[in-house]
């Protein structure tokens, strides 16, 4: 078999891309209807290792399904949206409040393809490994585990 496909970063190692639920796809398109503030305040810890970046960032009362991480041309957008309870729990649409929005540079070794995240004890832990090809117009989610 003769494929065409060369390795490079034009190309998806993974079958798909990543489709959000209905519900988390109406929070994103909302979040650019509402006004957001600038969480600058909050400290990020930046550590460099031999093969990746680690971030790690202080995110205290929220919900993992609260965080939502983009990436758009070597920038890394945090964002944490909440929701007001009212009696019969979360509503179903809308959003009530955005605690903050964050952004991030990644430096040009960063493998933005492949950043893994994840929320445990109101730390939120960014791994972004490095690469030897520099990308600057990479796109995409990141999943909060």
């Amino acid at each position: 078999m003769n494929s065409q496909l060369h390795l490079t970063k034009e190309y998806c190692v993974y079958p798909g891309e990543y489709n959000p639920l209905p519900e988390t796809a109406i929070l994103l398109n909302q979040l650019n209807d509402y006004h957001t503030m600038v969480a600058e305040e909050e400290p990020v810890t930046v550590e460099a290792f031999k093969s990746c970046y680690s971030m790690e960032l202080l995110v205290s009362g929220v919900h993992r399904e609260e965080i939502f991480i983009d990436v758009q041309d070597n920038i890394l957008c945090i964002r944490v949206l909440q929701k007001n309870a009212n009696q019969s729990g979360y509503k179903a649409a809308g959003i009530d409040s955005i605690a903050f929005e964050r952004y991030l540079p990644l430096p040009e070794d960063a493998d933005s393809e492949f950043i893994i995240a994840e929320y445990r004890q109101d730390i939120l832990k960014i791994y972004v490994p490095k690469t030897v090809m520099v990308s600057t117009h990479t796109t995409g989610h990141i999943v909060v585990y």
